[in-house]
C-alpha cells in the first residue's frame, strides 16, 4: 500500500510542476515573486468550476507536456476502444506516462477519445 500511496504523489508532483512551469512559461509575471507572508489557497466550490482561464491553460499546459498527442494516440492505438471501464487498462496506460489515471481519462475525453 506505502509504494501505491507515494506514486499516487509523485504524479500528483509531476502534474503539479508542470502546471506551475505552464503559469510561468504562458503568463506575464512581474518580475521575481516572493511571498511576504503565508498563505493558504483552499479549494472550494468556486475553485472546481475550472473557469479561471491562466489555471485552465496551466493545466492544459501540464497534461500537453506530460501526455503528447503524438504519443499518446500511438499508445491508445492499441487499447481501441477506449473504455473508461476497463481500469487495467487505464491504470497501465497512465502509468507509462507517470500521470494519474484521473489526469489520463481527462485528456483522453479533451483530445475527443472518450467522453466524460
Amino acid at each position: 500500500m506505502l509504494s501505491v500511496h507515494l506514486l499516487g504523489k509523485q504524479h500528483d508532483q509531476r502534474f503539479t510542476i508542470g502546471h506551475e512551469l505552464g503559469h510561468y512559461l504562458l503568463h506575464d509575471q512581474e518580475g521575481i515573486h516572493i511571498d511576504r507572508r503565508f498563505e493558504i489557497k483552499l479549494r472550494n466550490a468556486k475553485s472546481s468550476e475550472g473557469i479561471d482561464d491562466e489555471e485552465k491553460e496551466a493545466n492544459l499546459f501540464s497534461a500537453e507536456l506530460l501526455l503528447p498527442n503524438s504519443f499518446l494516440d500511438s499508445d491508445i492505438a492499441k487499447v481501441v476502444p477506449v473504455d473508461l471501464e476497463d481500469e487495467e487498462s487505464l491504470t497501465r496506460l497512465a502509468a507509462m506516462y507517470g500521470v494519474s489515471t484521473q489526469a489520463l481519462i481527462f485528456r483522453l475525453a479533451h483530445l475527443g477519445h472518450v467522453q466524460i
